[in-house]
């Protein structure tokens, strides 16, 4: 393992290509720790180090940043210090980047040159009171226009701002680590464990696939490409995460859902897994091509059913192992979503609608218990309704009653407002706004999408509306077309809303003018959301 520094100038330039394992948790920090992180930065204390890693093989990541240049692919990965080095490409990048497809962003953070602080505003007037530090890096990484910019509106501060740019983009380095590339696949559990002891967050369930990897016998070696391959197809078409794809086919193996997420237990679950096929080692590659053909259908079934065509309109991916665990069992019985009897549709997608919404999925025992009574047959609503509303206290009533609360959509949080909306845009047959009428589950497919703010958020702050719970408020917010989206910026509803006509009814937009008004916003959101709702229980839940 080697040790380096870097300044952050050349970070920006050589590492947005760099890969996140999926062993990392996701991004974190809020607009005080990235200032923090800079305040450190122009004080000269030190922000800790930074993990990199190049394998021989691929393993399963995300991109640092999303890149529409044909930027060479790196195989360096990011075992430590995704935090800080997201926190330099967001502030780069005017505070907003895209990680596979997700939106990542932060409200800006400005440098007030008089009293030479950092300040956090979302505020139109922030602009007066300080410089955005974006802007600033930019103007000074080679921007042009960026640079223009600051000379007409700062000119008088650009010593101060030029000596701020100097001390984060070249006087500042940041520690490295990187372990060499000789190292494989088959040694990665060790690493994992020396790194984790080190205080990185790495998955439990990711160590456990490693140290699994490492007892494979030679006649099992294509096991591990098995696995990867599964991932690789699924994560490009749906954005499938690969601790969701370990927790079914190890299920699938044998292995409890608690056994493969502490590192306790892990010595035991591999030995019994082993136990077990011993003396028919062929029987786990059979056992991992029935899991990713289930997961193949499943997915199908969510798409054709209820227009989920992405992993970001579904708030918890362990909601879909249930769905995963009923076509393995009845892989015999259904080849095709054709084979399968609309009655059962219906109770899948019911199911899978109510325990995604009630978050049922975020402890392994439930996610246990609930695969264990997945047999051959009929799918078990009945019962797992009882266990939902038992054990989690949420009933279809509640669902209903929920419609008269505003529900931020666009936090992580509020994926299951997000999933409700998308369902109801796809039996709606919602288009997308443009002259050739796409439908939205088209876009959303291909990736052609903006979520749309019906009264624009640069619109609602001239009124001094800034609260997240109605800005992004689920009544506020629909799925169209990304370049219309764009065209729209930041009119008035009452303007731009008559261009879109032929639209609003599709997309639950109150066709009553009186509606399109400041006034009457809060109105406008509970009647669209109302809608949204309704639209979704008719189909599925009465």
């Amino acid at each position: 393992m080697t040790s380096k520094t870097i300044s952050i100038r050349k970070i920006i330039k050589e590492w947005s290509s760099y890969k996140i394992p999926t062993i990392q948790r996701g991004f974190v920090w809020n607009e005080e720790r990235i200032k923090d992180f800079f305040e450190s930065i122009i004080k000269g204390y030190p922000v800790g180090s930074v993990i990199l890693w190049s394998p021989k093989d691929e393993f399963p990541h995300v991109p640092l940043c999303d890149s529409n240049t044909n930027e060479r692919d790196s195989n360096v990965y990011i075992l430590d210090g995704q935090q800080r080095l997201t926190s330099i490409f967001l502030a780069y990048h005017n505070w907003e980047i895209t990680r596979n497809g997700e939106k990542i962003e932060a409200n800006p953070i400005y440098y007030n040159p008089s009293t030479k602080t950092f300040f956090i505003s979302s505020s139109k007037n922030a602009p007066k009171m300080g410089v955005n530090l974006s802007l600033i890096l930019r103007a000074f990484s080679g921007d042009s226009k960026a640079h223009r910019e600051l000379i007409e509106k700062y000119g008088e501060y650009y010593e101060i701002l030029s000596d701020l740019a100097t001390k984060i983009l070249d006087d500042y380095e940041i520690p490295y680590y990187k372990i060499e590339k000789n190292i494989g696949y088959d040694e990665v559990a060790e690493i994992f464990v020396k790194v984790n002891s080190a205080g990185v967050k790495i998955d439990n369930m990711h160590m456990f696939f490693s140290l699994f990897i490492g007892k494979l016998p030679h006649e099992l070696s294509d096991v591990k490409d098995m696995i990867l391959e599964i991932y690789k197809k699924y994560d490009a078409q749906f954005g499938l995460k690969f601790e969701t794809i370990l927790r079914f086919i190890f299920h699938n193996l044998g292995a409890k859902q608690n056994q493969i997420t502490d590192k306790r237990k892990f010595k035991k679950a591999i030995s019994d897994v082993w136990s077990k096929y011993k003396e028919k080692p062929e029987e786990i590659k059979n056992i991992i091509l029935d899991s990713g053909n289930s997961i193949g259908l499943t997915l199908k079934f969510l798409e054709n059913e209820l227009g989920l065509a992405r992993s970001e309109f579904i708030p918890s991916q362990n909601a879909l192992l249930p769905l995963f665990k009923y076509f393995y069992i009845n892989k015999n019985k259904f080849k095709t979503l054709d084979d399968i009897p609309e009655t059962e549709k219906k109770k899948l997608a019911k199911w899978f609608i109510l325990s995604s919404y009630a978050g049922r999925y975020s402890k392994n025992s439930k996610i246990e218990q609930d695969m264990n009574i997945i047999k051959d047959g009929n799918f078990p609503i009945d019962e797992l309704i009882r266990k939902l509303e038992n054990e989690d206290n949420f009933t279809i009533n509640r669902f209903m009653r929920d419609k008269n609360n505003f529900a931020e959509s666009l936090k992580v949080q509020g994926r299951k407002y997000m999933m409700l909306l998308m369902i109801a845009l796809f039996k709606n047959n919602a288009r997308d706004w443009t002259v050739q009428n796409k439908l939205v589950f088209e876009i959303v497919k291909n990736r052609e999408y903006h979520r749309h703010h019906i009264f624009p958020k640069e619109y609602l702050l001239e009124f001094d509306i800034t609260e997240k719970d109605l800005v992004d408020d689920i009544g506020n917010i629909t799925i169209i077309n990304k370049t219309i989206n764009q065209s729209i910026n930041s009119n008035d509803p009452k303007e731009y809303l008559q261009d879109y006509r032929n639209y609003l009814a599709e997309h639950f937009i109150p066709e009553n003018e009186e509606l399109w008004s400041i006034e009457k916003f809060k109105e406008f959101l509970k009647q669209r959301r109302e809608k949204i709702y309704d639209t979704v229980y008719n189909f599925y839940l009465r």
